[in-house]
């Protein structure tokens, strides 16, 4: 038997270390679970989720308490700081998880030890309880893309993976989304990958990126219910593929054009009600477009126009306008996006002013006809009865796009594939419990059940899911949800493999 050992590290303080006294959990853990990954092992619906990990606390000390004021970390038991676990097989420490605290819980007992829940949550978790929102992109690399609402998230640039993309999108925007999804809208229009490593990563791969990256194209571990075999499963279930057949694919593509300058927000007070401001002080105006007061994912602004003086903002010393004209005392700064502009003044008169006239003017996208494109399979109809799957990407280049995805995913998916959940004790032996601690999203595996498990399968698979299960006498267990490979692999990637003899095309 193979037995790792774990250190479980909280960064209380928030210095950016797990140094410091009683930031080391790893004594007071009685159980713990962690989880990367996708919803689903297919490789069309299937989502990245947010990691999540839970460990169970002795609390004895009270020291996990919130409202315990005597608590040595009193005051540090806040979301947002930073978690990690680490495993070493007797050799070499590994990460196994990384990630940020959501929420400690006390759990008090009247007949045993009182305990603690902690909680704590992957980077697209703790990402999604902020919004972005982002200037007009045009003509913009998906993983560029990526980047840029990362940035305005304020996600460190070292802690992000991000491959550039293959698709270019004509236009792009988000206007008070929360990060994750703005992220999605990005991912789901390519159908490339987003993932969380266990070093606590933001990665983002593009769609071929399993036809090229070595740790998708050569099997990194086979699992094996034959006699003997160096890594054995203890446990092996299949999911149901049928709920995952697809065989009318659909896809609307909705392109734009830009209109001629024209005013698209005025600010609705004027006359005696004309906004002030004091002597010296600033204040911050928002212009939204569109202006029904709901934010459009179809409608947004090409680019604003700078204000002018007297054109677009007028101020004086008297509301309703009749006093002396202080609109050369006004200073401007203007903050651009899609769908807003923040236009923040500042007075720079000795007395208060009113701005009686406040505009913004700019050119908008205008949206055309809508087109869609669909591909279907009437043999799989007959067998299944018709199953439709909409593009879920809001930004589909062109009508090519939208056919390529619709032609290549009706053909994976029109016919049920071999999805399967894996169980390996990681206690087996060190080859093993290395094995486990190594594996990621997007590895290649080989999976061999046709002798005691009499499923017929003997091919390769992707890692969509890990989940782990530590007790507290070190009893480690993962489970690996995985997604046939033959689908997603094995394409022509220029100027890295050879047409016809091993690979074929992609759209």
């Amino acid at each position: 038997m193979a037995r790792g050992t774990y250190v479980l590290a909280v960064d209380w303080s928030g210095d950016g270390d797990f140094g410091d006294t009683g930031e080391d959990v790893t004594a007071r853990t009685l159980q713990c679970e962690w989880k990367r990954g996708n919803d689903y092992a297919s490789q069309l619906v299937g989502k990245a989720i947010a990691g999540t990990l839970t460990a169970i606390l002795n609390n004895e000390s009270g020291d996990y308490s919130t409202f315990n004021t005597s608590s040595p970390l009193a005051g540090n038991l806040v979301p947002g700081r930073k978690v990690k676990l680490t495993g070493n097989d007797g050799t070499t420490t590994f990460t196994l998880w990384s990630g940020f605290l959501d929420s400690i819980e006390p759990i008090p007992s009247a007949t045993g030890a009182n305990k603690a829940r902690l909680k704590a949550i992957g980077p697209f978790g703790y990402l999604n309880k902020f919004e972005v929102s982002t200037a007009l992109f045009a003509d913009t690399a998906t993983g560029t893309l990526i980047g840029e609402v990362l940035d305005a998230a304020g996600w460190p640039e070292d802690d992000r993976d991000i491959d550039t993309g293959l698709v270019t999108l004509p236009y792009y925007w988000t206007e008070r989304v929360q990060t994750f999804s703005a992220l999605r809208m990005i991912e789901e229009t390519e159908t490339a990958m987003l993932e969380e490593n266990a070093s606590g990563q933001v990665v983002y791969r593009d769609r071929l990126a399993r036809s090229r990256d070595t740790r998708s194209t050569a099997s990194q571990a086979t699992y094996s219910d034959a006699g003997g075999a160096a890594l054995a499963y203890s446990g092996i279930r299949q999911i149901d593929p049928l709920k995952f057949i697809y065989n009318e694919l659909r896809a609307q593509v909705q392109l734009y054009s830009v209109s001629s300058a024209a005013t698209l927000w005025t600010h609705p007070e004027s006359g005696s009600a004309s906004p002030s401001i004091t002597a010296g002080a600033a204040k911050t105006f928002t212009a939204l477009y569109p202006t029904s007061g709901t934010a459009s994912t179809s409608r947004a602004v090409a680019a604003w126009t700078t204000l002018a003086a007297t054109t677009d903002y007028l101020a004086n010393d008297a509301a309703d306008g009749t006093g002396t004209n202080r609109t050369s005392s006004i200073s401007i700064s203007l903050t651009k996006r899609a769908q807003s502009m923040d236009i923040t003044l500042t007075n720079g008169h000795s007395g208060t002013v009113y701005i009686t006239k406040l505009q913004a003017r700019g050119t908008k996208l205008e949206t055309t006809d809508p087109v869609e494109v669909s591909a279907s399979d009437s043999t799989s109809q007959t067998a299944f009865g018709k199953r439709s799957y909409p593009h879920p990407g809001r930004f589909i280049p062109d009508a090519t796009e939208g056919q390529g995805w619709a032609d290549f995913h009706v053909a994976v998916w029109k016919d049920p594939v071999p999805l399967l959940r894996l169980t390996i004790v990681g206690n087996r032996s060190t080859a093993t419990l290395t094995d486990i601690y190594t594996r990621e999203i997007s590895d290649r595996v080989t999976v061999t059940a046709s002798n005691d498990a009499g499923l017929g399968i003997a091919e390769d698979f992707f890692i969509e899911q890990v989940s782990h299960k530590l007790d507290s006498q070190l009893n480690h267990r993962a489970i690996f949800t995985l997604s046939q490979a033959s689908g997603y692999s094995g394409f022509w990637v220029l100027d890295s493999a050879t047409l016809d003899i091993s690979t074929r095309l992609a759209y």
